[in-house]
């Protein structure tokens, strides 16, 4: 009996299968430049930004290009932490981040926000702001960068930095940077606090422990003889504190040291001892226990550290600290002032502490003559050294010489520069020349062209232009004094890059080394969104990965015509994507009248060259008899679930052009939003035949109830789904569909705090609510009427009960009553004097009444808020949009309805205020798809539901908080967790519609009510 030959359609399969399943483990991609895709798009922000597609957006493209019918199921808009130990400069000095922790909570939980035990303020590096929350992380992956000067930053990989590129500065996440890329250090002075800290005071440990009087705040004479202990002191035994000062080698300073434990403690001792001109030994147990409550610890050098209370003290004592520190451990050599230390902490937090006088170091590993373990040290030289002497100073004579004489010392000043600064200093050169009398191209006289403001500032200029160097801030500061003698505007773009560099001021350091690590890390919230990761030229859409896959085609098919089939208000938004993003296609946008819209696509039939059409499903199925001939195409179905009902004319129209095309590509981040069916539907019009009839896969996929219909007649009713199912479908179109939680895939993204707000009832809405329930409990069984669909019928009957319950809880003037509403209130005080105050804010309500009523509302508030709700025309939403997003417009609330929360972008929003909540958990994803987005500007965003809530049992938005919850379990077991911060909680899989479930909660509150 013989076999078959095997199908060389199999083996193309198999191999692009394996080809697909190494593509979906690599998180290495990158796409090569493309004729049609630009290299740089221009950001929301109005600023220049290079287009990047992330390693997941490549594997979109390859998926797209390998598989001519498939499912894009990307989430729409696709915990940045620090060690424990990380300084931060708060109001109250400097603070490891871990001090910011609560107190007496116990164990932190991982993954949780917690309240601050005291308000603290932190520096952003442009002002100060209040931490709103302390954020525990838990143990995770880290990287520690180090740059040439040896700063170093440890973080998560998603912590982001403050670097500066060739494109200018912007956060760039860890796992981003490489060797050699430039970190900005921030060295503002003036940002201690103008209190010193309080001091703990240690307890007695017996009656006969001598006591000496302690100081109850720090001073800088307690600082400087911390700084002298830390320099010089052993202090490893328990009662005794030892300082080794050499009498006859620094006098000045020996005498000095003795001086301040008397001043401090009253303390004379030691004198008669035959070491007294070396070493000040303090035998006193109440001093020691005193110190160590400072943070004087009892190891040896390699673990001293700075006692907390310097990091905490005004500039005074922190000062006095470092004053003493360099004259107890300073020293000079090679044209260097240095200080060296077995301990890599302590010299790390030196560094750190001379930052906030302006003052950089130098900081690398040292090795010590008949040592085996690693020193460290420290060198200032040059202005550094200058600004050192002048700020902090040098008590002894000697050293003081020395350091003057250093400061002396001619150094290389390209130590102190800006990079990537020649685009900026070539715009600002080429409008200066405007300004300036020339003869010719190569006059030569002094007092023409640039000569006129000296041979050394053109010389200079010259070299930065030809990247011989990079400016220094005194030339950059010249050159705006140049551009302003030449009257150059201060309105134009090179003048103000250049003068805010120089108002910066950072320190631009190049990194030098990178290592992995794991660590316990935290993080915190404040009320800054430049805190806050930034997006830094990369894009997240699904529409990018379709338009990057087109232009790949267009190399080998340049007539290949693409039509794009969006609803009706995205048509706008992906005509504006394919102008941000590629260049050479021609964008056709199908509106009008019927004529109009058949003249377009005549257009697009006629036209060569790349060429896209862009029409809303609407008009497709209006204009379906003029587009039946259309063949040969790319198809793109953008929000794919508007043809999820196999029983609807805009499915059959779908599925006919569908199979007129080559390709047919579908988009959408919610292939189910209430049950399997609908995966069905989207499937038989992408890729026919891979499911086979509707009735098969009701009966092979779901759980079945025969239900009672009249006249003894019985129709089937889905009521859940069999789990081992519902993985064979998962497997089943696994290779027509891609799609990955944006959680997964962009860890940058903000995480989302789910909180319920619970409003009261006015006595008038308590009573309007309670006859509602009892006519609800009054309507009994829903006999449906044969010939109908019956699931829609029922639903209906109840949609209308549950409607008007939602709405009685919103507002009276919803169903034609007057008078007040607790939940306005509430969603007033959120807005005007909660945490929200003055941030963006999404609004969300299912009613587009409801909005007419929010918005006069708002603004009696003084709250100016845009409206999106449907009815708006494109361009009237695309002003609203707008208004909102942009950052210097007092628009900070936008409210929406479900009709208006399609294919928008509304990443500006802090949180999403739910008045009343979507039924469908698809709908409450997409939702916050509109926020949740890679470029948003926040650490967290907030989930915030209005919750009616009254005496006489749960209400009806209760009741949806909990079908939603539970609706949120099929969509996990099929898509995986969509929303990082959200799950179902292992809800069941055995569903029935939301409807029904609302109703049947109604009805049981209807009945405890009698």
């Amino acid at each position: 009996m013989s076999t078959a030959p095997p199908d060389p359609a199999d083996s193309v399969a198999a191999k692009r299968a394996a080809k697909l399943k190494e593509l979906r483990s690599r998180t290495d991609l990158k796409l090569r430049s493309t004729a049609h895709l630009k290299t740089t798009f221009t950001d929301f922000d109005g600023t220049e930004k290079p287009l990047t597609l992330r390693y997941y957006q490549v594997q979109g493209v390859f998926h797209l290009l390998l598989i001519h019918r498939f499912l894009l199921g990307d989430d729409t808009g696709l915990g940045k932490c620090c060690p424990y130990d990380t300084l931060l400069p708060t109001d109250q000095g400097l603070l490891r981040l871990g001090d910011l922790a609560p107190q007496g909570v116990g164990p932190l939980a991982p993954d949780t926000f917690y309240p601050l035990s005291i308000p603290r303020k932190v520096w952003t590096g442009w002002n100060w702001t209040w931490v709103k929350q302390f954020y525990c992380g838990g143990v995770k992956p880290t990287r520690r960068v180090r740059t040439r000067r040896g700063y170093e930053t440890e973080g998560t990989l998603v912590h982001p930095l403050w670097m500066r590129g060739p494109t200018g500065e912007s956060f760039t996440p860890l796992k981003d940077v490489q060797v050699g890329d430039v970190l900005c250090l921030d060295r503002t002075e003036g940002l201690s606090p103008t209190e010193e800290p309080e001091l703990p005071q240690p307890a007695i440990m017996t009656s006969n422990t001598r006591r000496y009087p302690l100081p109850h705040r720090l001073t800088p004479k307690l600082a400087a003889l911390l700084g002298y202990i830390v320099a010089e002191g052993y202090t490893a035994q328990r009662n005794s504190t030892q300082v080794t000062q050499y009498r006859d080698l620094n006098p000045e300073v020996h005498d000095q040291i003795r001086a301040l434990f008397h001043e401090i403690f009253g303390w004379d001792g030691n004198q008669e001892a035959l070491n007294r001109d070396e070493e000040i030994v303090v035998s006193s147990t109440h001093i020691r226990l005193f110190l160590e409550g400072l943070g004087v610890g009892y190891g040896l050098a390699a673990t001293k550290c700075v006692p907390w209370p310097i990091f905490q003290g005004t500039e005074a004592s922190v000062a006095a600290f470092l004053r003493a520190f360099w004259d107890g451990e300073g020293s000079t050599s090679g044209g260097v002032s240095e200080v060296s230390s077995a301990s890599e902490v302590l010299l790390r937090e030196i560094q750190i502490l001379l930052l906030r006088f302006g003052i950089l170091s130098s900081r690398s590993p040292k090795k010590v003559a008949g040592r085996a373990e690693t020193y460290w040290r420290l060198t200032l030289c040059g202005e550094d050294a200058r600004r050192f002497l002048r700020q902090v100073g040098c008590l002894t004579p000697r050293k003081r010489e020395a350091l003057e004489a250093i400061a002396r010392k001619r150094v290389n000043a390209n130590l102190d520069v800006v990079p990537h600064a020649r685009d900026a200093v070539d715009a600002l050169r080429a409008e200066i020349l405007k300004s300036c009398s020339r003869v010719g191209p190569n006059d030569l006289r002094r007092g023409t062209g640039l000569k006129q403001f000296g041979v050394s500032f053109e010389k200079t200029l010259n070299n930065i232009r030809n990247g011989g160097r990079n400016p220094t801030y005194t030339f950059l500061r010249k050159l705006l004094d140049v551009a302003a003698k030449a009257g150059v505007p201060k309105e134009h773009h090179a003048w103000q890059d250049i003068d805010l560099i120089c108002s910066h001021r950072w320190f631009y350091d190049p990194v030098v080394s990178i290592t992995e690590g794991e660590a316990p890390v935290a993080d915190i919230e404040v009320g800054d969104a430049r805190h806050c990761f930034v997006g830094n030229g990369f894009v997240n859409h699904n529409t990018l990965e379709a338009i990057g896959a087109l232009c790949y085609l267009w190399e080998k098919e340049p007539d290949r015509k693409v039509l794009v089939l969006t609803t009706k208000s995205a048509t706008k938004q992906w005509a504006k994507e394919f102008r941000k993003f590629t260049t050479g296609v021609r964008v056709l946008t199908c509106k009008g009248t019927p004529a109009q819209r058949k003249a377009v696509r005549d257009e697009w039939r006629a036209s060569t060259g790349p060429t896209v059409l862009i029409m809303g499903y609407a008009a497709a199925r209006q204009d379906f008899s003029d587009m039946q001939g259309d063949e040969g195409f790319i198809v793109i179905f953008d929000e794919a679930t508007a043809f999820k009902n196999v029983k609807t004319q805009i499915h059959q129209v779908c599925a006919h052009i569908s199979r007129q095309a080559v390709r047919s590509w579908g988009l959408t981040a919610t292939l189910i939003k209430n049950h399997l069916l609908e995966g069905h539907g989207i499937y038989s019009v992408l890729v026919p035949g891979l499911f086979g009839t509707y009735n098969n896969f009701m009966y092979y996929y779901c759980i079945i109830e025969m239900m009672m219909v009249g006249r003894g007649r019985k129709v089937p009713k889905v009521v859940g789904y069999f789990p081992e199912k519902v993985e064979e479908f998962r497997q089943h179109i696994q290779p027509h569909f891609l799609g990955r939680p944006k959680h997964e895939v962009a860890t940058e993204l903000p995480r989302l705090i789910r909180q319920i707000i619970e409003v009261g009832l006015t006595d008038y809405q308590a009573a309007k609510y309670r006859a509602a329930l009892a006519k609800m409990g009054q309507m009994g069984t829903i006999v449906l009427k044969e010939g109908t669909d019956e699931e829609e019928q029922r639903d209906t009957t109840m949609l209308t009960a549950i409607i008007y319950c939602q709405q009685i809880l919103d507002h009276p003037g919803l169903v034609q009553c007057e008078g007040e509403s607790e939940k306005l209130d509430a969603l007033i005080e959120q807005l005007t004097e909660g945490d929200l105050a003055g941030e963006k804010v999404i609004v969300f309500t299912r009613f587009r009444k409801m909005v007419d009523l929010l918005i006069p509302a708002l603004r009696a508030a003084k709250v100016e808020a845009v409206r999106i709700t449907g009815t708006e025309n494109e361009d009237q939403r695309q002003t609203a949009q707008d208004a909102f997003q942009n950052p210097d417009s007092p628009v900070n609330v936008v409210c929406i309805t479900m009709a208006g929360s399609d294919a928008i972008n509304l990443q500006a929003a802090k949180a999403i205020i739910f008045y009343d909540s979507p039924w469908s958990a698809g709908d409450y994803i997409q939702i916050l798809g509109r926020m949740i987005r890679i470029g948003s500007k926040h650490d967290t965003v907030h989930a915030i539901h209005l919750a009616a809530v009254w005496g006489g049992g749960p209400t009806v938005d209760q009741h949806v908080l909990d079908v939603l919850n539970k609706k949120m379990g099929l969509i996990e077991a099929v898509l995986g967790e969509r929303v990082k911060g959200m799950t179902s909680g292992g809800a069941s899989l055995m569903v029935k519609s939301e409807i029904n479930d609302i109703f049947n909660a109604l009805k049981a509150d209807a009945e405890a009510q009698k």
